[in-house]
């Protein structure tokens, strides 16, 4: 995550964006995310238990962010990220 100091006192922002079987789309979302003005955030990546190699794609893009968090999940039949804020 590249921080500029002058943004020390704004918000972090956590991205969070689910994924299933997007080998072949994700990269447009991931793309945008990137390309955007605001530098102080987080981005967290659910993977639902694809089946194609949507998580090893993931795990390149792991190699080149630094703000990135991956995570795997098996698949749920509702398809909801459930996540608790301690």
């Amino acid at each position: 995550m590249n921080i500029n100091p002058n943004s020390i006192n704004e918000p972090l922002v956590s991205i969070i964006m689910g994924v299933y079987n997007a080998e072949k789309t994700m990269q447009d979302s991931i793309d945008s995310i990137l390309q955007q003005t605001y530098t102080k955030w987080e981005f967290i990546i659910c993977d639902d238990g694809s089946t194609d190699n949507t998580y090893s794609e993931l795990q390149k893009n792991m190699k080149a962010m630094t703000a990135l968090l991956l995570l795997k999940m098996k698949k749920t039949a509702d398809c909801r990220l459930r996540l608790t804020i301690v």
